[in-house]
């Protein structure tokens, strides 16, 4: 048996219960009300990884459409001077063609615009009337002029002629040539 000096209350847990059912109820509730707003935060950083990367494959693609365009625009250049260079062989071919055949060409390079400067070696001054008078009959040339006539030890002489060209009228040419 034993004896107890000490009276027992009856302890009333009624307010820790509601005190316990208060404070899940409270953590319960405030985890509702922010698991939303994780969430959120959560998206968020996720879609600002996403803008990052779309910001870089963008600045990627910048990039690229600029090399695209510069490679575009290096074949149109490229394309250009071919042309241009055709174009020139076969003005060459065909100022050659009318050349008397006792001359030779030294000289044949443009000027300002479509201006040509045009030397050839001969021996005798009828062939540069000749040449002349061969270069004005032409549809392609709008201007001849003679600008000197130089004479060399041997009995050998070089003239210089400006020819300015009708770009249109030598398109013709060639494209009738083809």
């Amino acid at each position: 048996m034993q004896i107890n000096f000490i009276e027992h209350k009856a302890v009333n847990l009624v307010p820790y219960l509601i005190i316990a059912i208060a404070v899940i109820g409270i953590s319960i509730s405030s985890w509702l009300i922010l698991q939303p707003y994780m969430s959120l935060k959560e998206e968020i950083s996720v879609m600002e990884a996403d803008i990052q990367s779309n910001q870089q494959a963008e600045a990627d693609a910048i990039k690229l459409e600029k090399r695209v365009t510069q490679q575009q625009q290096l074949t149109n250049r490229i394309d250009g001077i071919e042309g241009n260079l055709m174009g020139n062989v076969e003005l060459m071919d065909t100022l050659h063609q009318l050349m008397p055949t006792n001359s030779v060409l030294s000289h044949f390079y443009y000027t300002q615009g479509d201006v040509l400067k045009i030397s050839i070696s001969a021996s005798q001054y009828a062939d540069y009337a000749a040449y002349n008078q061969s270069l004005l009959a032409q549809p392609f040339i709008s201007d001849v002029r003679f600008n000197y006539l130089e004479e060399a030890d041997g009995g050998d002489s070089s003239a210089a002629f400006q020819v300015e060209l009708d770009n249109q009228g030598w398109l013709e040419v060639i494209e009738n040539d083809r």
